[in-house]
């Protein structure tokens, strides 16, 4: 039996799964399709080539998040074993892509996914790694190059003309993102080209130059996207508590710097538990660290990374932990920070809408 196309939808978008074509994902938000992800390219080797192993969907029982895995084989070559999952929620979308070399083979390039943002769009923001603020386009109706270069625009953020956002985020492994600035005889080019109708975003993260010595392990690289309707309904899960009573909790005079680091976790974790009403973090301020230890390799030194996946993960984790007792959890953006005016700092400080219950494909 031939797979079947896999679908995620919510009150104002629906997510999508293809089972072939040149196109892995789609994301519609409100009504119109924003963005839509293409395949990874080892080498020579295109994955639209590829064959499909697995695609399969999960919800939660909740209905507070659900998830895709898909996994195909490029036959050709020693053969390259391409794995995703994708855990949604409402407003966002946690994408993890592991590519393999099978058969004793080695991984000498490679391309992750192409992005195609469909407009159109009034404004295009990308930030740099190694600058400290946005670079704002806006896109004409002719085709052109907006950036190009071997360093990564790590934050893509996107505005539609019914205002509906769209942002693209590196997070938890930017480092690895940007592996090819640090290995011997490896290159990586990023570029964002495109018009007001269509941005396209190409990320070749990996050449090695002939005669490198390449070692032989996988690779994983995670994404996260968000999107913002300017004409969302705010709704919480049946039964959520709307007494007005809440704990607001400031982040910042609790001198919690990193949430990716265990203290930041622990500290997450024992104060959801301990909520006995609607929680509200305040100052909450997903940011740029460096700090090794964070991601359990001290022996590194320096490892880059933003703690906007742990953000949400915890977002996610507490409101589910809060919705079973009737309460709802907000994480509210500190003024002037990075990531203040980002998407993801708009959907952190609403209560988590759950799934839609009708999504069968």
């Amino acid at each position: 039996m031939p797979f079947q196309d896999k679908i995620i939808a919510g009150d104002d978008f629906s997510a999508r799964m293809t089972a072939e074509g040149a196109t892995a994902f789609e994301l519609d938000v409100a009504g119109k399709t924003r963005l839509k992800i293409g395949r990874v390219c080892c080498g020579a080797f295109s994955e639209t080539n590829a064959l499909l192993q697995k695609l399969r969907r999960h919800t939660a029982v909740d209905r507070l998040s659900a998830s895709f895995e898909a996994e195909t084989v490029l036959p050709f070559g020693c053969e390259y074993q391409i794995s995703r999952k994708v855990e949604i929620c409402d407003g966002f979308a946690d994408w993890t892509l592991d590519v393999r070399a099978l058969n004793y083979g080695l991984i000498e390039a490679l391309s992750l996914e192409e992005l195609f943002f469909c407009g159109p769009w009034k404004n295009v923001e990308f930030l740099i790694f190694g600058e400290n603020a946005f670079r704002t386009v806006i896109p004409g109706s002719e085709k052109a190059e907006l950036y190009r270069a071997e360093e990564i625009p790590w934050i893509v953020r996107l505005t539609a003309a019914d205002g509906v956002r769209i942002e693209f985020l590196t997070g938890a492994d930017l480092w690895r993102h940007r592996s090819a600035r640090h290995l011997p005889g490896a290159h990586c080019e990023f570029a964002l080209t495109g018009n007001a109708d269509e941005i396209k975003m190409e990320r070749n993260v990996l050449r090695f130059d002939p005669e490198t010595s390449i070692e032989k392990r996988p690779w994983r690289f995670s994404n996260l996207i968000a999107w913002e309707n300017p004409g969302r309904q705010l709704r919480v899960a049946p039964g959520a508590c709307d007494d007005g009573s809440e704990t607001r909790i400031d982040l910042a005079a609790e001198k919690v710097a990193c949430l990716s680091s265990s203290a930041g976790r622990k500290f997450m974790r024992s104060t959801i538990r301990r909520a006995a009403n609607n929680l509200i973090f305040e100052n909450a301020s997903p940011s740029l660290c460096f700090d090794a230890a964070h991601l359990g390799r001290p022996a590194k030194k320096q490892l880059e990374h933003c703690d906007a996946d742990d953000f949400i993960h915890f977002y996610l984790w507490g409101s589910r932990q809060l919705a079973a007792n009737g309460f709802s959890l907000q994480m509210q953006p500190a003024a002037g920070s990075l990531l203040a005016d980002s998407v993801c700092a708009a959907n952190l400080n609403a209560p988590l809408r759950p799934l839609n219950d009708n999504d069968e494909e």
